[in-house]
């Protein structure tokens, strides 16, 4: 994967992005006051937290002003095929530098310290830990996004697999309570199943297009009907889901997560349910 791609993952998030430029400019941050490689005795301790934050605003703005302002102003600078890598070194050396001589400059003109050949050269590595880590986040993130697509490959095969094996030729019938609704799919079509209100809305594949249809009946009736294809289960309250769909199971600070091929909305898993899922997908 080229590198404007790598980088074109990270910044396609904002929010992620900035987490990632403020977590490493809270590291200079914490690494500053702890291992002090500046002499600042002679500002108070107040002073010192003052002037140790503005490295690490220092740190953020430059962070953003180079892989998120200037590609958002210029988008095609990092796109290009025959100067790409080189245009990457080039603003990583320019980084280097602006971020070197305007810690110089803080330094020296807030901080009152006195510059010197091996001071100079402490700037100059502190300002190349940004850089690497930012390197090694990105290098990750593609992993992650290679992995995944990898696997989502792997999913549609076997999807492919399961359907030329001619064992979904049953159509289940789903008709709403009035009888005045009703759709007819065959069971590998179907993604999931939530429950909004009064009604279900069924997610399903048609043609290689997401579809959703809404039926009036309750999310009980369905899994009785569903009960026969041990593919299908219950992860939520609200929610019922074709396993073969499965990308992975994420945990983060709203709890389990299910992501699903070709659905961009993450399916909840409340605690009720997760074993089966964790079984489902073969997870200990």
């Amino acid at each position: 994967m080229e590198f404007s791609n790598k980088l074109f993952l990270i910044n396609r998030d904002l929010k992620f992005s900035l987490k990632v430029y403020l977590e490493i400019s809270l590291g200079i941050f914490f690494f500053i006051l702890f291992f002090r490689p500046f002499e600042l005795n002679h500002l108070d301790f107040n002073n010192q937290l003052l002037f140790i934050a503005g490295c690490s605003a220092l740190t953020f703005l430059l962070l953003c002003l180079f892989f998120i302002l200037i590609p958002w102003i210029f988008p095609k600078l990092l796109t290009s095929a025959d100067h790409e890598k080189r245009l990457f070194v080039l603003i990583n050396i320019l980084l280097c530098l602006i971020s070197s001589t305007a810690y110089a400059f803080y330094i020296h003109y807030v901080g009152g310290v006195n510059l010197s050949m091996y001071l100079v050269f402490k700037i100059v590595l502190i300002c190349l830990v940004p850089i690497i880590t930012l390197v090694l986040v990105i290098e990750n993130k593609s992993l992650k996004h290679q992995i995944d697509s990898v696997h989502e490959s792997n999913i549609k095969l076997k999807l492919m697999v399961h359907e030329n094996t001619g064992n979904q030729t049953e159509m289940i019938q789903f008709i709403s309570d009035n009888k005045s609704d009703k759709i007819n799919l065959l069971p590998g079509d179907i993604l999931l199943i939530k429950s909004a209100e009064n009604y279900v809305e069924i997610v399903y594949k048609e043609n290689e297009n997401i579809k959703q249809k809404l039926i009036r009946t309750t999310l009980r009736n369905i899994e009785e009907q569903l009960r026969k294809f041990p593919e299908f289960i219950r992860c939520h309250r609200t929610c019922i889901i074709d396993t073969k769909y499965i990308l992975k199971l994420t945990s983060g600070y709203q709890g389990y997560r299910l992501k699903i091929m070709d659905y961009s909305e993450e399916i909840p898993v409340s605690r009720q349910y997760l074993m089966d899922v964790r079984k489902a997908l073969g997870i200990n």
